[in-house]
Order: C-alpha cells, then sequence, then structure tokens
C-alpha cells in the first residue's frame, strides 16, 4: 500500500472533501490496513432490494385480515387516537392543595 497517497486521501478527505472515486480508494486502503474486507455502497444490496422480514409478517397478517394484535374479531380492534372518543376530566370539583389555608366545598 502506498502510504504517501493514504495520508494525501486522509488530508484531502479533512479539508476539502474527497470525490467517490478518492473516497472508495481511501476505503480500500483503510481496510487493507485493518485486515479486513471492504465493500462500499455500491457494493452493498439496497434496502428498497430485499423486503424487511416485519414487513412479510404484516402482509401476511393483512391478507389474512388480522390487525397488529392477531384478533380477527373487530370488536377486540384498538382504536387510534383520532378515533378515541373524548374523556372528560377526572375529579367534580375543586380540591385545595393539602395544607392550604381554603376550607374544601361542602
Amino acid at each position: 500500500m502506498d502510504d504517501q497517497r493514504f495520508e494525501q486521501l486522509e488530508r484531502k478527505r479533512d479539508s476539502e472533501g474527497l470525490s467517490d472515486e478518492e473516497a472508495d480508494e481511501l476505503g480500500r486502503m483503510m481496510a487493507e490496513r485493518a485486515g479486513k474486507p471492504y465493500a462500499n455502497a455500491e457494493d452493498r444490496p439496497s434496502l428498497q432490494d430485499e423486503p424487511v422480514a416485519w414487513e412479510e409478517g404484516a402482509k401476511r397478517d393483512e391478507e389474512a385480515g388480522e390487525d397488529a394484535s392477531g384478533s380477527t374479531d373487530p370488536d377486540d380492534r384498538r382504536l387510534s387516537d383520532t378515533e378515541r372518543p373524548p374523556v372528560a376530566p377526572g375529579g367534580s370539583g375543586y380540591l385545595p392543595p393539602k395544607g392550604g389555608a381554603e376550607d374544601p366545598a361542602p
């Protein structure tokens, strides 16, 4: 490996940045120094190419007519925040803090 080229690429990386080709070259050199295999972003499979396992499971459940809870009964379906009815605030009136000077309402 060319140590002078390695140092040149590292300096350029830290100052003005590297082109894709230079970044690939530096990556290969770093992997070689570490004794590890090298692969750049183009060598890796795209996440869009392979479905994620949880997406496959969700699709299977959807096709089987099940929701995320695994139940097929629509009454067991959980409501989203937008579907839930409003809830009245708890308590029926004002209660002063403990140790306060106010007497509670009769």
